[in-house]
Protein backbone atom coordinates (compact mmCIF):
# COMPACT_ATOMS: atom_id res chain seq x y z
CA UNK A 1 0.00 0.00 0.00
CA UNK A 2 2.78 2.37 0.90
CA UNK A 3 4.57 2.08 -2.35
CA UNK A 4 1.53 2.79 -4.41
CA UNK A 5 0.84 5.67 -2.85
CA UNK A 6 4.44 6.89 -3.15
CA UNK A 7 4.13 6.14 -6.65
CA UNK A 8 0.76 7.82 -7.28
CA UNK A 9 2.52 10.91 -5.57
CA UNK A 10 5.52 11.05 -7.47
CA UNK A 11 3.26 10.64 -10.85
CA UNK A 12 1.09 13.34 -9.78
CA UNK A 13 4.01 15.62 -8.84
CA UNK A 14 5.75 14.62 -12.22
CA UNK A 15 2.76 15.93 -14.16
CA UNK A 16 2.71 19.59 -12.55
CA UNK A 17 6.86 20.44 -12.99
CA UNK A 18 6.05 22.29 -15.94
CA UNK A 19 3.28 24.10 -14.09
CA UNK A 20 3.57 27.96 -14.89
CA UNK A 21 1.48 31.40 -15.40
CA UNK A 22 -1.96 30.26 -17.12
CA UNK A 23 -4.21 32.92 -19.20
CA UNK A 24 -7.00 32.69 -21.31
CA UNK A 25 -8.99 29.70 -19.21
CA UNK A 26 -12.62 29.60 -19.43
CA UNK A 27 -13.01 27.29 -16.00
CA UNK A 28 -11.19 27.18 -12.68
CA UNK A 29 -11.75 24.47 -10.58
CA UNK A 30 -11.00 24.84 -6.99
CA UNK A 31 -10.27 22.30 -4.05
CA UNK A 32 -12.80 22.26 -1.82
CA UNK A 33 -12.36 22.31 1.92
CA UNK A 34 -12.62 19.60 4.84
CA UNK A 35 -11.23 16.99 2.52
CA UNK A 36 -8.65 13.99 3.78
CA UNK A 37 -5.22 15.09 4.86
CA UNK A 38 -6.30 18.89 5.13
CA UNK A 39 -4.92 20.38 7.96
CA UNK A 40 -8.96 21.84 9.21
CA UNK A 41 -10.07 18.19 9.34
CA UNK A 42 -6.63 15.94 10.69
CA UNK A 43 -5.23 18.72 13.38
CA UNK A 44 -5.73 17.19 16.93
CA UNK A 45 -8.11 14.91 15.37
CA UNK A 46 -6.79 11.48 14.48
CA UNK A 47 -7.02 7.62 14.92
CA UNK A 48 -4.94 7.89 19.07
CA UNK A 49 -8.28 9.06 19.82
CA UNK A 50 -9.97 5.65 19.36
CA UNK A 51 -8.22 4.04 21.87
CA UNK A 52 -8.00 6.96 24.35
CA UNK A 53 -11.53 6.60 25.34
CA UNK A 54 -13.26 3.98 27.70
CA UNK A 55 -16.73 3.65 25.28
CA UNK A 56 -17.68 2.33 22.31
CA UNK A 57 -14.72 3.01 20.25
CA UNK A 58 -15.79 6.13 18.03
CA UNK A 59 -14.75 9.55 18.04
CA UNK A 60 -16.89 12.91 16.38
CA UNK A 61 -16.00 16.24 15.44
CA UNK A 62 -17.48 19.16 13.87
CA UNK A 63 -15.67 21.98 12.35
CA UNK A 64 -17.23 25.48 11.27
CA UNK A 65 -14.82 27.15 9.12
CA UNK A 66 -14.68 30.23 6.47
CA UNK A 67 -12.20 31.67 4.02
CA UNK A 68 -11.67 33.87 0.84
CA UNK A 69 -9.24 34.77 -1.73
CA UNK A 70 -6.19 36.89 -0.82
CA UNK A 71 -6.08 40.21 -3.17
CA UNK A 72 -2.75 38.40 -4.46
CA UNK A 73 -5.03 35.66 -5.23
CA UNK A 74 -7.77 37.33 -6.96
CA UNK A 75 -5.25 39.10 -8.79
CA UNK A 76 -3.70 35.36 -10.06
CA UNK A 77 -6.90 34.41 -10.87
CA UNK A 78 -7.98 37.79 -13.14
CA UNK A 79 -4.75 36.66 -15.56
CA UNK A 80 -5.95 33.22 -15.39
CA UNK A 81 -8.98 34.14 -17.26
CA UNK A 82 -7.81 37.17 -19.25
CA UNK A 83 -6.05 37.17 -22.78
CA UNK A 84 -1.90 37.09 -22.25
CA UNK A 85 -0.39 40.32 -21.84
CA UNK A 86 -3.15 41.58 -19.44
CA UNK A 87 -0.98 41.34 -16.02
CA UNK A 88 -3.17 43.87 -14.22
CA UNK A 89 -6.33 42.27 -15.24
CA UNK A 90 -7.34 45.12 -17.36
CA UNK A 91 -8.08 44.97 -21.33
CA UNK A 92 -8.41 48.33 -24.27
CA UNK A 93 -11.80 48.15 -26.28
CA UNK A 94 -12.39 49.75 -29.08
CA UNK A 95 -14.98 49.57 -32.11
CA UNK A 96 -13.96 49.06 -35.86
CA UNK A 97 -14.04 51.98 -37.55
CA UNK A 98 -14.46 51.42 -41.49
CA UNK A 99 -13.37 55.54 -42.51
CA UNK A 100 -10.43 55.19 -40.12
CA UNK A 101 -9.68 51.56 -41.49
CA UNK A 102 -9.60 53.11 -45.12
CA UNK A 103 -6.85 55.48 -44.19
CA UNK A 104 -4.31 53.45 -42.14
CA UNK A 105 -2.57 56.71 -41.13
CA UNK A 106 -5.24 57.14 -39.08
CA UNK A 107 -6.14 53.93 -37.93
CA UNK A 108 -5.03 52.33 -34.53
CA UNK A 109 -6.61 49.04 -35.01
CA UNK A 110 -3.41 47.21 -34.78
CA UNK A 111 -2.33 49.28 -31.89
CA UNK A 112 -0.93 46.68 -29.39
CA UNK A 113 -2.97 49.16 -26.64
CA UNK A 114 -6.19 47.82 -28.53
CA UNK A 115 -7.12 44.22 -26.73
CA UNK A 116 -10.73 43.68 -27.62
CA UNK A 117 -12.76 44.33 -31.07
CA UNK A 118 -15.93 45.86 -29.55
CA UNK A 119 -18.21 44.35 -32.65
CA UNK A 120 -17.60 40.98 -31.17
CA UNK A 121 -19.87 41.49 -28.47
CA UNK A 122 -23.11 42.70 -30.19
CA UNK A 123 -21.51 47.00 -29.35
CA UNK A 124 -22.06 48.90 -32.46
CA UNK A 125 -22.52 52.67 -31.84
CA UNK A 126 -23.50 55.45 -33.82
CA UNK A 127 -20.04 57.57 -34.59
CA UNK A 128 -18.51 53.85 -34.63
CA UNK A 129 -15.93 55.03 -32.26
CA UNK A 130 -16.66 53.36 -29.06
CA UNK A 131 -13.89 52.86 -26.87
CA UNK A 132 -13.55 51.77 -23.06
CA UNK A 133 -11.10 50.14 -20.09
CA UNK A 134 -12.39 47.03 -19.06
CA UNK A 135 -10.94 45.31 -15.19
CA UNK A 136 -12.06 42.06 -14.23
CA UNK A 137 -11.15 40.39 -10.63
CA UNK A 138 -12.63 37.68 -9.35
CA UNK A 139 -13.06 37.03 -5.73
CA UNK A 140 -14.45 33.89 -3.68
CA UNK A 141 -15.07 33.24 -0.40
CA UNK A 142 -16.20 30.17 1.41
CA UNK A 143 -18.10 28.75 4.99
CA UNK A 144 -19.41 25.72 5.77
CA UNK A 145 -19.21 22.87 8.63
CA UNK A 146 -18.01 19.77 8.73
CA UNK A 147 -18.60 16.41 10.26
CA UNK A 148 -16.36 13.49 10.82
CA UNK A 149 -17.16 10.24 12.48
CA UNK A 150 -14.48 7.45 13.13
CA UNK A 151 -15.05 3.95 14.49
CA UNK A 152 -13.39 0.61 15.55
CA UNK A 153 -14.56 -2.33 13.72
CA UNK A 154 -12.29 -4.84 15.01
CA UNK A 155 -9.20 -5.28 17.95
CA UNK A 156 -5.78 -6.56 17.81
CA UNK A 157 -4.97 -8.83 20.58
CA UNK A 158 -2.89 -6.11 22.71
CA UNK A 159 -6.98 -4.29 22.44
CA UNK A 160 -5.91 -1.74 20.37
CA UNK A 161 -7.80 -0.58 17.17
CA UNK A 162 -7.56 -3.04 14.06
CA UNK A 163 -9.32 -1.93 11.28
CA UNK A 164 -11.66 1.16 11.47
CA UNK A 165 -14.02 2.96 9.67
CA UNK A 166 -14.30 6.45 8.61
CA UNK A 167 -17.03 8.78 7.50
CA UNK A 168 -16.82 12.38 6.55
CA UNK A 169 -19.92 15.22 5.16
CA UNK A 170 -18.83 18.74 4.73
CA UNK A 171 -22.12 21.37 3.86
CA UNK A 172 -20.55 24.29 2.15
CA UNK A 173 -21.98 27.75 0.65
CA UNK A 174 -19.45 29.08 -2.15
CA UNK A 175 -20.06 32.30 -2.98
CA UNK A 176 -18.00 33.92 -6.11
CA UNK A 177 -18.18 37.12 -7.63
CA UNK A 178 -16.50 38.72 -10.36
CA UNK A 179 -16.04 42.07 -10.27
CA UNK A 180 -16.36 43.93 -13.90
CA UNK A 181 -15.80 47.80 -14.04
CA UNK A 182 -15.56 49.80 -17.36
CA UNK A 183 -13.94 52.85 -18.06
CA UNK A 184 -16.06 54.23 -20.99
CA UNK A 185 -13.53 57.12 -22.78
CA UNK A 186 -15.98 57.16 -25.79
CA UNK A 187 -19.46 56.37 -26.08
CA UNK A 188 -19.25 57.03 -29.72
CA UNK A 189 -23.23 58.37 -29.69
CA UNK A 190 -24.62 55.67 -27.66
CA UNK A 191 -25.49 52.17 -29.42
CA UNK A 192 -27.18 52.09 -32.88
CA UNK A 193 -31.06 51.47 -32.68
CA UNK A 194 -31.16 47.93 -34.50
CA UNK A 195 -30.81 44.51 -33.98
CA UNK A 196 -27.43 42.91 -34.08
CA UNK A 197 -25.81 39.71 -33.26
CA UNK A 198 -28.53 36.72 -32.21
CA UNK A 199 -30.90 39.16 -33.78
CA UNK A 200 -30.99 41.25 -30.25
CA UNK A 201 -30.96 44.51 -29.73
CA UNK A 202 -27.05 46.55 -29.55
CA UNK A 203 -25.59 46.79 -26.42
CA UNK A 204 -23.81 50.38 -25.42
CA UNK A 205 -20.71 48.77 -23.17
CA UNK A 206 -19.03 46.03 -22.39
CA UNK A 207 -21.19 45.58 -18.41
CA UNK A 208 -24.08 45.09 -20.88
CA UNK A 209 -22.28 43.07 -23.57
CA UNK A 210 -21.51 40.31 -20.72
CA UNK A 211 -25.28 40.55 -19.21
CA UNK A 212 -27.27 40.11 -22.40
CA UNK A 213 -30.03 37.52 -22.39
CA UNK A 214 -29.12 36.23 -25.71
CA UNK A 215 -25.66 34.71 -24.14
CA UNK A 216 -26.51 31.41 -22.89
CA UNK A 217 -22.87 31.10 -21.36
CA UNK A 218 -19.59 33.11 -20.33
CA UNK A 219 -21.60 35.91 -18.74
CA UNK A 220 -20.63 38.27 -16.29
CA UNK A 221 -23.70 39.09 -14.16
CA UNK A 222 -23.37 42.12 -11.36
CA UNK A 223 -24.08 40.05 -8.42
CA UNK A 224 -22.77 37.70 -6.84
CA UNK A 225 -23.21 33.90 -7.09
CA UNK A 226 -24.10 31.65 -4.30
CA UNK A 227 -24.15 27.77 -4.02
CA UNK A 228 -25.37 25.80 -0.75
CA UNK A 229 -24.65 22.09 -0.93
CA UNK A 230 -22.66 18.82 0.35
CA UNK A 231 -19.33 19.21 -0.81
CA UNK A 232 -18.84 15.25 -1.77
CA UNK A 233 -19.34 12.27 1.03
CA UNK A 234 -15.85 10.50 1.56
CA UNK A 235 -16.16 6.32 3.14
CA UNK A 236 -13.00 4.74 4.34
CA UNK A 237 -12.25 1.36 5.50
CA UNK A 238 -8.41 1.50 6.92
CA UNK A 239 -5.94 -0.63 9.28
CA UNK A 240 -3.73 0.28 12.15
CA UNK A 241 -0.59 -1.71 11.48
CA UNK A 242 1.55 -0.77 14.05
CA UNK A 243 0.29 1.42 17.67
CA UNK A 244 2.49 1.29 20.26
CA UNK A 245 3.25 4.06 23.22
CA UNK A 246 5.78 6.01 20.57
CA UNK A 247 5.02 5.78 16.90
CA UNK A 248 1.70 4.49 14.78
CA UNK A 249 1.24 3.88 11.03
CA UNK A 250 -2.34 3.12 9.40
CA UNK A 251 -3.67 2.99 5.96
CA UNK A 252 -7.00 3.33 4.08
CA UNK A 253 -8.80 2.58 0.74
CA UNK A 254 -11.84 4.77 0.24
CA UNK A 255 -14.72 5.87 -2.10
CA UNK A 256 -15.69 9.54 -3.14
CA UNK A 257 -19.28 10.11 -3.42
CA UNK A 258 -20.48 12.90 -5.37
CA UNK A 259 -22.87 15.17 -3.78
CA UNK A 260 -22.34 18.33 -4.77
CA UNK A 261 -22.64 20.09 -8.31
CA UNK A 262 -21.21 20.47 -11.60
CA UNK A 263 -20.31 23.35 -13.93
CA UNK A 264 -23.12 24.36 -16.23
CA UNK A 265 -20.61 27.41 -18.22
CA UNK A 266 -23.35 30.21 -18.04
CA UNK A 267 -21.60 32.74 -15.52
CA UNK A 268 -17.61 32.96 -16.07
CA UNK A 269 -15.87 31.69 -12.41
CA UNK A 270 -19.29 29.76 -11.51
CA UNK A 271 -19.80 28.60 -8.06
CA UNK A 272 -19.35 24.67 -7.68
CA UNK A 273 -19.91 22.60 -4.24
CA UNK A 274 -17.43 19.93 -4.18
CA UNK A 275 -14.77 17.92 -6.81
CA UNK A 276 -18.02 18.87 -10.01
CA UNK A 277 -19.70 15.29 -9.57
CA UNK A 278 -17.11 13.01 -9.89
CA UNK A 279 -16.69 9.96 -8.41
CA UNK A 280 -13.94 8.77 -6.89
CA UNK A 281 -11.66 6.66 -5.39
CA UNK A 282 -8.60 7.43 -2.58
CA UNK A 283 -6.30 5.53 -0.59
CA UNK A 284 -3.56 6.76 2.17
CA UNK A 285 -1.97 6.33 5.42
CA UNK A 286 -0.99 8.36 8.53
CA UNK A 287 2.08 8.18 10.47
CA UNK A 288 2.84 9.47 14.29
CA UNK A 289 5.64 9.45 16.09
CA UNK A 290 6.74 10.97 19.30
CA UNK A 291 9.92 13.06 19.16
CA UNK A 292 10.27 14.17 22.37
CA UNK A 293 8.66 13.73 26.26
CA UNK A 294 9.81 15.46 29.13
CA UNK A 295 7.73 15.83 32.45
CA UNK A 296 4.60 17.04 31.55
CA UNK A 297 5.55 18.33 27.84
CA UNK A 298 5.84 16.43 24.74
CA UNK A 299 6.44 17.07 21.32
CA UNK A 300 4.71 14.04 18.47
CA UNK A 301 5.14 14.45 14.59
CA UNK A 302 2.48 13.54 12.42
CA UNK A 303 2.50 12.91 8.48
CA UNK A 304 -0.40 11.76 6.70
CA UNK A 305 -1.00 11.11 2.73
CA UNK A 306 -3.80 10.93 0.62
CA UNK A 307 -4.40 9.91 -3.24
CA UNK A 308 -7.21 10.12 -5.14
CA UNK A 309 -8.32 9.26 -8.82
CA UNK A 310 -11.75 11.14 -9.75
CA UNK A 311 -13.92 9.20 -12.36
CA UNK A 312 -14.41 11.16 -15.70
CA UNK A 313 -18.18 12.79 -16.29
CA UNK A 314 -19.46 15.28 -18.52
CA UNK A 315 -20.29 18.98 -18.15
CA UNK A 316 -20.52 21.73 -20.22
CA UNK A 317 -17.45 24.24 -20.58
CA UNK A 318 -16.59 27.29 -23.25
CA UNK A 319 -13.27 27.00 -25.17
CA UNK A 320 -10.87 28.99 -27.25
CA UNK A 321 -9.18 28.25 -31.00
CA UNK A 322 -6.10 27.92 -31.53
CA UNK A 323 -4.07 30.73 -31.62
CA UNK A 324 -7.27 33.07 -30.77
CA UNK A 325 -7.03 33.56 -26.78
CA UNK A 326 -10.81 34.65 -25.57
CA UNK A 327 -12.30 32.89 -29.40
CA UNK A 328 -14.71 32.15 -27.60
CA UNK A 329 -16.68 35.32 -27.95
CA UNK A 330 -15.72 36.26 -31.34
CA UNK A 331 -18.94 36.71 -34.07
CA UNK A 332 -19.29 33.87 -36.03
CA UNK A 333 -22.32 32.72 -38.33
CA UNK A 334 -24.40 29.73 -37.18
CA UNK A 335 -24.49 27.90 -40.77
CA UNK A 336 -23.83 28.72 -44.02
CA UNK A 337 -27.50 29.39 -44.37
CA UNK A 338 -27.15 32.01 -41.94
CA UNK A 339 -24.09 33.46 -44.11
CA UNK A 340 -26.09 33.10 -47.18
CA UNK A 341 -28.69 34.79 -46.46
CA UNK A 342 -26.79 37.54 -44.63
CA UNK A 343 -25.33 37.97 -47.77
CA UNK A 344 -28.71 38.18 -49.80
CA UNK A 345 -29.28 40.76 -48.05
CA UNK A 346 -26.55 42.99 -47.66
CA UNK A 347 -27.13 42.69 -43.96
CA UNK A 348 -23.70 44.16 -41.79
CA UNK A 349 -25.23 42.87 -38.24
CA UNK A 350 -26.80 39.62 -38.61
CA UNK A 351 -24.47 36.64 -36.93
CA UNK A 352 -23.93 34.88 -33.43
CA UNK A 353 -22.36 35.21 -30.59
CA UNK A 354 -19.41 33.06 -30.20
CA UNK A 355 -19.65 32.25 -26.79
CA UNK A 356 -23.14 30.50 -27.64
CA UNK A 357 -21.00 28.21 -30.18
CA UNK A 358 -17.95 27.70 -28.17
CA UNK A 359 -19.79 26.04 -25.18
CA UNK A 360 -20.61 22.14 -25.58
CA UNK A 361 -20.95 18.93 -23.25
CA UNK A 362 -17.71 17.38 -23.17
CA UNK A 363 -15.84 14.58 -21.00
CA UNK A 364 -13.82 15.43 -18.65
CA UNK A 365 -11.12 13.38 -16.61
CA UNK A 366 -9.45 15.04 -13.32
CA UNK A 367 -7.26 11.95 -13.04
CA UNK A 368 -4.95 11.79 -9.99
CA UNK A 369 -4.37 14.21 -7.15
CA UNK A 370 -2.21 14.15 -3.99
CA UNK A 371 -2.27 15.99 -0.43
CA UNK A 372 0.79 15.42 2.20
CA UNK A 373 0.16 16.91 5.88
CA UNK A 374 3.02 17.22 8.09
CA UNK A 375 2.24 18.52 11.62
CA UNK A 376 4.27 18.65 14.66
CA UNK A 377 1.88 18.66 17.88
CA UNK A 378 3.04 19.94 21.06
CA UNK A 379 1.46 19.18 24.60
CA UNK A 380 1.45 20.37 27.28
CA UNK A 381 -0.20 17.81 30.53
CA UNK A 382 -2.92 19.40 33.43
CA UNK A 383 -4.00 17.08 36.31
CA UNK A 384 -7.02 16.11 34.18
CA UNK A 385 -6.35 17.68 30.70
CA UNK A 386 -4.14 19.07 28.34
CA UNK A 387 -2.98 22.36 26.11
CA UNK A 388 -1.86 20.59 22.41
CA UNK A 389 -0.87 23.36 19.80
CA UNK A 390 -0.20 21.89 16.47
CA UNK A 391 1.52 23.45 13.68
CA UNK A 392 2.45 22.19 10.02
CA UNK A 393 2.92 22.50 6.38
CA UNK A 394 0.49 21.02 3.48
CA UNK A 395 1.33 19.92 0.23
CA UNK A 396 -0.94 19.63 -2.97
CA UNK A 397 -0.45 18.48 -6.16
CA UNK A 398 -2.74 17.73 -8.88
CA UNK A 399 -2.78 16.44 -12.91
CA UNK A 400 -4.70 18.38 -15.68
CA UNK A 401 -7.71 17.53 -16.61
CA UNK A 402 -7.70 15.82 -20.12
CA UNK A 403 -10.81 17.04 -21.77
CA UNK A 404 -12.50 14.94 -24.99
CA UNK A 405 -15.09 16.48 -27.51
CA UNK A 406 -18.03 13.86 -28.01
CA UNK A 407 -18.82 12.91 -31.68
CA UNK A 408 -22.14 15.21 -31.31
CA UNK A 409 -19.98 18.03 -30.38
CA UNK A 410 -18.98 19.31 -33.94
CA UNK A 411 -18.66 22.82 -34.91
CA UNK A 412 -18.32 22.14 -38.10
CA UNK A 413 -21.11 24.10 -39.21
CA UNK A 414 -20.32 27.31 -38.09
CA UNK A 415 -17.39 30.00 -39.14
CA UNK A 416 -15.81 33.43 -38.18
CA UNK A 417 -17.65 36.40 -39.26
CA UNK A 418 -15.50 38.83 -41.63
CA UNK A 419 -15.39 42.74 -39.85
CA UNK A 420 -18.05 44.05 -42.39
CA UNK A 421 -20.72 41.01 -42.64
CA UNK A 422 -22.64 40.28 -45.49
CA UNK A 423 -22.08 36.90 -45.33
CA UNK A 424 -18.27 37.38 -45.52
CA UNK A 425 -15.95 34.33 -43.49
CA UNK A 426 -12.54 34.60 -42.33
CA UNK A 427 -9.80 32.21 -40.50
CA UNK A 428 -7.53 34.93 -39.61
CA UNK A 429 -9.55 37.46 -37.66
CA UNK A 430 -8.83 37.56 -33.60
CA UNK A 431 -10.53 38.85 -30.92
CA UNK A 432 -8.25 41.66 -31.22
CA UNK A 433 -7.19 42.02 -35.05
CA UNK A 434 -8.77 42.17 -38.11
CA UNK A 435 -7.34 41.26 -41.33
CA UNK A 436 -9.88 42.06 -44.32
CA UNK A 437 -7.67 40.83 -46.52
CA UNK A 438 -8.19 37.39 -45.57
CA UNK A 439 -12.10 37.63 -45.85
CA UNK A 440 -13.68 35.25 -47.89
CA UNK A 441 -17.24 35.62 -50.05
CA UNK A 442 -19.37 33.23 -50.21
CA UNK A 443 -18.78 32.48 -54.52
CA UNK A 444 -14.85 31.91 -52.98
CA UNK A 445 -15.81 29.47 -49.90
CA UNK A 446 -17.45 29.62 -46.42
CA UNK A 447 -14.89 28.89 -44.17
CA UNK A 448 -15.93 26.70 -41.51
CA UNK A 449 -13.96 25.59 -38.09
CA UNK A 450 -13.30 22.31 -37.38
CA UNK A 451 -12.80 20.70 -34.36
CA UNK A 452 -8.96 20.13 -34.97
CA UNK A 453 -9.42 24.16 -34.48
CA UNK A 454 -10.48 24.07 -31.06
CA UNK A 455 -7.94 24.54 -28.29
CA UNK A 456 -8.86 21.89 -25.46
CA UNK A 457 -6.61 23.00 -22.96
CA UNK A 458 -8.28 26.18 -22.85
CA UNK A 459 -10.97 24.75 -21.35
CA UNK A 460 -9.11 22.07 -19.00
CA UNK A 461 -8.41 22.86 -15.18
CA UNK A 462 -4.15 23.16 -15.56
CA UNK A 463 -1.68 21.29 -13.22
CA UNK A 464 -1.65 22.24 -10.04
CA UNK A 465 0.78 22.70 -7.05
CA UNK A 466 -0.07 24.74 -3.64
CA UNK A 467 1.56 24.81 -0.40
CA UNK A 468 -0.34 25.77 3.29
CA UNK A 469 0.99 26.58 6.47
CA UNK A 470 -1.59 26.06 9.83
CA UNK A 471 -1.88 26.37 13.15
CA UNK A 472 -4.45 24.91 15.55
CA UNK A 473 -4.48 24.93 19.40
CA UNK A 474 -7.02 23.42 21.28
CA UNK A 475 -7.66 22.23 25.01
CA UNK A 476 -8.69 18.45 25.56
CA UNK A 477 -10.73 17.16 28.84
CA UNK A 478 -9.00 13.26 29.66
CA UNK A 479 -12.15 11.76 31.04
CA UNK A 480 -13.97 8.26 30.20
CA UNK A 481 -14.21 9.54 26.96
CA UNK A 482 -11.64 12.72 26.11
CA UNK A 483 -13.08 15.84 24.46
CA UNK A 484 -11.67 19.30 23.62
CA UNK A 485 -11.75 22.73 22.13
CA UNK A 486 -9.80 23.71 19.20
CA UNK A 487 -9.18 26.72 16.73
CA UNK A 488 -6.95 27.31 14.33
CA UNK A 489 -6.05 28.73 10.68
CA UNK A 490 -4.19 27.95 7.40
CA UNK A 491 -2.75 30.29 4.27
CA UNK A 492 -2.55 28.74 0.97
CA UNK A 493 0.01 30.03 -1.27
CA UNK A 494 1.83 29.43 -4.56
CA UNK A 495 5.82 29.88 -4.90
CA UNK A 496 7.12 32.05 -8.59
CA UNK A 497 5.00 32.48 -10.67
CA UNK A 498 2.33 29.74 -10.93
CA UNK A 499 -1.62 31.24 -10.95
CA UNK A 500 -3.11 28.01 -11.40
CA UNK A 501 -4.28 27.35 -7.86
CA UNK A 502 -5.70 29.88 -5.18
CA UNK A 503 -4.34 32.39 -2.39
CA UNK A 504 -6.84 32.31 0.09
CA UNK A 505 -7.17 31.88 3.71
CA UNK A 506 -9.52 29.63 6.04
CA UNK A 507 -10.25 29.87 10.03
CA UNK A 508 -11.67 27.09 12.15
CA UNK A 509 -13.22 26.14 15.30
CA UNK A 510 -13.19 22.48 16.06
CA UNK A 511 -15.52 20.65 18.63
CA UNK A 512 -14.29 16.97 19.45
CA UNK A 513 -15.34 14.14 21.27
CA UNK A 514 -14.86 10.37 22.02
CA UNK A 515 -17.49 7.88 23.03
Amino acid sequence: MHKIIIVGYLLTALSVAEAGIITSHTFFSVRPYFQSAMPERVSLFRNDLLDEGEGLGGAFEVVTYGGQLTEEGSQKLSRFFLPPGCNLGCLNVKEFNPVLEANPANTDDGNPAKDIEARHFNIRTVNETFASRICIVPFQNRIGIGFCYKQTLSHKYDGSTGFWFEGSLPIERVENFVKLTETISNDGGGPRNELGLDNSPRVGNMKEAFAQCSWMFGRIPCKKLRKWGVADIELKIGYNSFSCETYSINSYVGLIIPTGTRIRGRELFEPVVGNNHHFGLNFGNAFAFEIFKYGRHAVQMFVASDTRYLISNYQVRSFDYNGKPWGRYMESYRSSEEASTAAANRDVNSGTSGINLSTRCVRVSPNLSSTINTGFQLTRQCEASCWMLEAGYNFFARQAEHIELECSNTINNSAFKGINGSGTTTVARTIKNNFENSVFTLEQRYAAKSNCDIDLESASHPATISNTVYATLGYRWDNECPYFVALGGSYEFTVSKINSPLDRWIVWGKLGFTF
